[in-house]
């Protein structure tokens, strides 16, 4: 006999020794769970008829877990356990060199392949599993991202890359499909480059980059992106132009590796918002911002260059004699390296004027 709950009490609804549907006050009788004919409206009576948990796994109802099964196959548990709603996979050594989902997985709404020894991915890995919301794919041994890897995941909200070691490169376009992701997370990787329109198609609230091996970033890499916060922490990058954040909106903080990125930040953030701040000496315009200390480089520079060509036309022309002695070598040589001090500030004062409000 099919039994109803009250509609006021919802979550009290019992159904003893019964089959509760989702989603539902409906009660079946187990005699006709699994018979053939849905009774379910999401007829969730019928989806778990045939399965069997695969070898090496614990489950739980629509949860799969195989954390730590020695050489486990996992495209085999993805096929296994077509109907599961969960599945952690993590800290397995996958026995095959390319991962992908091959059967169609609709109820699937959290996937953990973390440190599973993925070296890579197939054609679109996780077109067959649509509904995704949350994906863990930290600390495996793949080299790159295609820009067909997340195909088909406009549903994701949660996506962890950090810890990838091996990664070196992010195809444009490669994460086009993940409009309602919000924080993006690719730290610690091997990342060497950031292409144009690495994130084209984002609305994030979060991206950070810290701690990668960065070392280039392409003009409009952040093209089409749209972020609040961006972090790019203790990363060497050598090689960038002016055009490194062109594209890029809605910017509110963005933390870099040293000001000079400051200096070509995204239109519409305010310089105090970008960090690190500048220094007491320089700013984005000049190498000596403050109009005192411009001087003061000129006429230390020249006093040093003048006062040290003087003492040592002297102590060559004139006291030479000194220069048999300990006292007398040493004065030389100090006079000799506070000349190529001198030339040094005057080096750097004459930059100052050539580079001035540029």
């Amino acid at each position: 006999m099919l039994r109803f709950a009250d509609a006021r009490v919802p979550n009290r609804f019992v159904c003893k020794d019964g089959f509760v549907c989702e989603a539902s006050q409906t009660c079946l009788p187990m005699s006709k769970v699994c018979d053939g004919h849905p009774h379910c409206p999401l007829k969730d009576d019928e989806i778990m008829c045939n399965f069997k948990c695969p070898t090496g796994c614990v489950c739980s109802g629509f949860y799969v877990e195989c954390r730590m099964a020695t050489y486990i196959n996992i495209t085999y548990i993805t096929v296994m356990a077509m109907p599961a709603r969960v599945i952690n996979l993590s800290e397995n050594n996958h026995t095959t060199s390319t991962f992908s989902i091959s059967t169609p997985m609709p109820y699937l709404y959290s996937l953990n392949i973390s440190m599973c020894n993925i070296t890579e991915f197939g054609s679109t890995p996780f077109y067959n599993a649509r509904n995704l919301l949350t994906l863990d794919i930290r600390r495996n041994q793949f080299k790159e991202i295609n820009a067909n890897t997340f195909t088909g995941l406009k549903k994701l909200r949660t996506l962890l890359l950090d810890f990838n070691e091996r990664l070196r490169s992010i195809s444009p376009m490669s994460f086009v499909d993940l409009i309602n992701i919000k924080e993006l997370s690719i730290r610690g990787s091997g990342l060497k480059l950031l292409q144009k329109d690495t994130f084209s198609g984002l609305n994030l609230r979060l991206l950070d980059l810290s701690y990668n091996t960065l070392s280039s970033i392409e003009d409009f890499a952040f093209n089409n992106l749209k972020c609040n916060e961006i972090y790019l922490l203790d990363s060497d990058i050598h090689s960038f132009g002016k055009g490194m954040f062109y594209g890029a909106t809605e910017v509110r903080h963005l933390v870099t590796p040293a000001f000079k990125f400051c200096c070509i930040r995204p239109a519409g953030l305010q310089e105090n918002d970008c960090l690190p701040q500048k220094d007491a000496f320089s700013s984005c315009e000049d190498l000596m911002r403050n109009r005192t200390l411009q001087i003061l480089l000129w006429v230390i520079g020249i006093m040093a260059l003048i006062g040290n060509v003087l003492s040592l036309v002297y102590r060559i022309a004139i006291d030479n004699k000194r220069l048999t002695i300990g006292f007398g070598i040493f004065v030389t040589n100090l006079a000799l390296a506070d000349f190529f001090m001198g030339l040094y500030l005057i080096i750097i004062a004459v930059a100052d004027v050539y580079y001035r409000d540029r």
